[in-house]
């Protein structure tokens, strides 16, 4: 019994060490793992900014040409063409992209969570 309260403490007090020295080690700096950390979000960041800034071209691009249509009149007879209606997936995509990208997709139904038991 006088073991495993003993084994028990030196776990506690090595745990809380650990965690101390883990808290302390975070306010140093390894050049190696820094210097590819900032060069990884660096290109992270610009890959983002270039995808999102081509997301919102494009949003806009279609949203113009969305609204288009043709009216025809060939040898009197009316047609009209609503020829943007074609481009409306491609903008709820971009649109979805280009905007809502950090925010989960949305799933339709409810979504349960599981019961306890």
């Amino acid at each position: 019994m006088y073991n495993e309260n003993k084994i028990k403490l030196l776990k506690s007090i090595s745990g809380i060490a650990i965690g101390i020295l883990l808290i302390l080690v975070t306010g140093f700096n390894i050049p190696v793992i820094d210097s590819f950390a900032d060069s990884y979000f660096d290109i992270a960041i610009k890959k983002a900014g270039v995808s999102y800034a081509a997301c919102r071209l494009v949003n806009a691009g279609v949203s113009v040409v969305k609204d288009s249509d043709i009216e025809l009149n060939p040898a009197g007879v009316g047609v009209f063409l609503a020829v943007g209606k074609v481009l409306d997936p491609v903008d709820d995509m971009t649109d979805k992209a280009g905007v809502g990208s950090s925010q989960p997709p949305i799933i339709e139904g409810e979504y349960h969570l599981p019961s306890k038991g």
